[in-house]
């Protein structure tokens, strides 16, 4: 699958809401990756350290 064919992820409508960011990123990503990313995220009790978790994981998994 050519990244042409990816579904695209369009976080425009729900920054800020880390429920609505790990759904947008759901099609991009296996049950198994999304399952990891959502654990590791919805695990840190701060916003800031949840949007840094996601933030960090979606570079590394996503935009590669």
């Amino acid at each position: 699958m050519q990244s042409a064919d990816k579904p695209k992820v369009d976080m425009t409508y729900c920054m800020g809401y880390i429920e609505e960011m790990l759904l947008a990123c759901r099609p991009k990503l296996s049950a198994k990756q999304y399952n990891r990313l959502r654990d590791k995220v919805l695990g840190e009790e701060s916003y800031l350290r949840q949007k840094e978790m996601f933030s960090q994981y979606v570079d590394i998994v996503i935009k590669r």
